[in-house]
C-alpha cells in the first residue's frame, strides 16, 4: 500500500512537472534564454520523479532487479543533472557568462556522477538486499551529501555576489528555490524512508509555474489596452511614459531613464557609447555593456506587451526614438503648440537633463 501510494505521488507530479517545461518551453523557449533554462530544471525534475515512481513501485518486486537499479541511477542521475540548467538560470538572470562559480558546480556534479557509476558495482552509495530492497550505505553516502551542499553553497554565493543584478522578484525566488534542496539533503542525511527531495523538487517547478501565470496574467492585462492607444511622454517634472491613461513601469529603473534620454534626444540615434555615460556617468565600466543589453531587452519586451514596439527604432550598436509615433509635452513646447505647459521642470529625476532644463528656461522668457 505504502509503495502504491507514494509511486502515484511521485507519476502525478511527473505529469504536473512534464506539462510545466513544455509550457515554458512552446511559450516562451525559442525567445527567452532564462525560460529555456526553466523548462531544462523541470524535465529534468519530471526525470527524477519519474525514475523514483518507478523504483518505488518495483521496489521488492521479484525479478524486476534490474529496473530497480536503472531506476535509481536514473533518479539519483537527474538530481544531479538538475543542477545544470539552475545554475545557467542564475548567471542568465544576472546576464553574465558562467563564471567560475559555475566549474565548482559542475566539478561537484562530475564527482558526484563518479560515485554514482562506482555505486553500481561496490554499493558504495545504496545497494539492494535479497528480497530487492533499497537499503542506502550510510558510511559513504555523507560524500553524496558533501558535494551538494558545496554545489548549493556556490551557487549562494553566485547569487549574492550578483544579487544587483538581478530583478529583485526573481532574486527572492532563486534563494528560496536553493533554500528547499539545501534543507532537504541536510535533513536526509540523517533520516530516509521517503524522498523528500521529490516534493522539494516539485514545489520548486509549482513556484516557477506561479511566476509563469503571474506574467501571462500581466501580458493579459496589457493587451487589454486598445492598440491604438496613444503613446505620450511626459517631461515636465518627472519623466513618465504613459499609454493612454496608463503609467507604464519596467523591471528595472534604468530601463525608464534609458527611454528618457531617447525621448532627449528626439529622434536622434545614440550610441552605446553615449547610453553608458549618460546611465553610469563616471561610474561606468566594461560591465555596463552588459547591463545596457539587458535595459535595452527589457524596454523592448515591455513595449512588445502594449504592441508598441515598433516607438524605438535600433541598429547595430545605437538606437533612437521613433518621434513621430508619440506625444511629448517637450516636442509640443519646441513646435509652440503649447508655451504654458513648462513650468521649470524638465526630467528633474536626472541630473544629465539639467542642459535641456536651462535651453527650456531660456525660451520660456522668450514668451515676455
Amino acid at each position: 500500500m505504502k509503495k502504491l501510494m507514494f509511486s502515484a505521488m511521485d507519476f502525478w507530479a511527473f505529469i504536473f512537472c512534464l506539462l510545466v517545461a513544455v509550457l515554458y518551453a512552446v511559450l516562451y523557449g525559442k525567445r527567452n534564454r532564462l525560460h529555456q533554462y526553466i523548462a531544462l530544471f523541470s524535465a529534468c525534475v519530471a526525470g527524477i520523479l519519474l525514475s523514483d515512481c518507478l523504483a518505488w513501485f518495483f521496489r521488492g518486486a521479484d525479478n524486476m532487479l534490474v529496473i530497480l537499479k536503472v531506476s535509481n541511477f536514473f533518479s539519483f542521475f537527474f538530481s544531479y543533472l538538475v543542477s545544470i540548467p539552475f545554475v545557467l538560470y542564475i548567471y542568465g538572470a544576472a546576464d553574465k557568462k558562467p563564471g567560475p562559480g559555475a566549474w565548482v558546480v559542475f566539478s561537484c556534479l562530475f564527482a558526484s556522477f563518479v560515485l554514482l557509476c562506482v555505486s553500481q558495482w561496490n554499493g558504495l552509495l545504496y545497494y539492494f538486499d535479497a528480497d530487492n530492497l533499497y537499503h542506502r550505505n550510510n558510511r559513504w553516502y555523507w560524500l553524496v551529501s558533501f558535494f551538494y551542499v558545496i554545489e548549493n553553497i556556490t551557487m549562494f554565493i553566485i547569487l549574492f555576489v550578483h544579487r544587483k543584478r538581478i530583478v529583485k522578484g526573481r532574486f527572492y525566488g532563486i534563494l528560496i528555490i536553493l533554500l528547499f534542496p539545501l534543507l532537504t539533503v541536510i535533513i536526509q542525511t540523517f533520516i530516509y524512508g521517503y524522498s523528500l527531495a521529490t516534493t522539494m523538487a516539485t514545489l520548486e517547478v509549482l513556484l516557477f509555474l506561479i511566476q509563469l501565470l503571474y506574467t501571462l496574467k500581466v501580458y493579459a492585462a496589457r493587451q487589454t489596452i486598445n492598440g491604438d492607444e496613444e503613446i505620450r511622454l511626459q517631461t515636465f517634472g518627472d519623466f513618465q511614459l504613459f499609454i493612454g491613461s496608463k503609467p507604464v513601469s519596467f523591471h528595472y529603473s534604468k530601463t525608464n531613464e534609458l527611454l528618457a534620454i531617447l525621448t532627449d534626444r528626439r529622434g536622434a540615434y545614440c550610441s552605446n557609447a553615449m547610453l553608458c555615460s549618460l546611465l553610469w556617468e563616471d561610474d561606468f565600466d566594461s560591465d555596463k555593456n552588459a547591463y545596457l543589453r539587458k535595459l535595452r531587452q527589457d524596454l523592448f519586451d515591455t513595449l512588445s506587451t502594449y504592441g508598441k514596439k515598433d516607438i524605438i527604432l535600433h541598429r547595430r550598436g545605437e538606437m533612437a526614438l521613433n518621434a513621430e509615433k508619440v506625444h511629448c509635452d517637450y516636442y509640443d513646447f519646441l513646435a509652440k503648440k503649447s508655451m504654458d505647459s513648462y513650468m521649470g521642470e524638465y526630467m528633474r529625476q536626472y541630473s544629465w537633463a539639467e542642459d535641456t532644463n536651462a535651453f527650456l528656461s531660456q525660451e520660456n522668457a522668450k514668451k515676455y
